[in-house]
C-alpha cells in the first residue's frame, strides 16, 4: 500500500525511501544521516518528490509554516520505515545484521 499525504489539501503519494536516499545525498552532498532538523525536511521533501510532488523545496517550507500539524504527520507516516535498518544494514524485524 503506498503511503499518502495531505498538503495544502492535495494528496501527495510518498516515493520509495532508496530513491529518496540517494536523492538526499545528491542534494546535500554528503552521506545520509538524519542529524540535523535540515536533514530530517530534507529527507521528507525527497521522499515527496520521489513520490511525484511537484512542488519546491521553498513550497514544501512554506507549507510546513502553513500548517503545524505538517511535521508530525510526515513522521508518524514514515515511522514504520526503518531508515536506520536500511543505515545499519540491519533487518528490521530481528534487529540483526545481515551476514554478507
Amino acid at each position: 500500500m503506498k503511503k499518502t499525504i495531505k498538503i495544502n489539501g492535495e494528496e501527495y503519494t510518498l516515493g520509495g525511501k532508496i530513491r529518496a536516499m540517494l536523492m538526499w545525498e545528491y542534494i546535500a552532498n554528503k552521506a545520509f544521516a538524519l542529524e540535523m532538523t535540515t536533514d530530517i525536511l530534507l529527507y521528507y521533501f525527497c521522499l515527496l518528490v520521489a513520490g511525484g510532488y511537484p512542488g519546491t523545496w521553498e513550497a514544501f517550507l512554506d507549507a510546513l509554516d502553513a500548517d503545524p500539524t505538517l511535521m508530525a504527520r510526515m513522521s508518524e507516516s514514515v515511522k514504520d520505515d526503518n531508515v536506520a535498518a536500511l543505515l545499519d544494514n540491519e533487518e528490521p524485524e530481528s534487529g540483526k545484521k545481515k551476514v554478507e
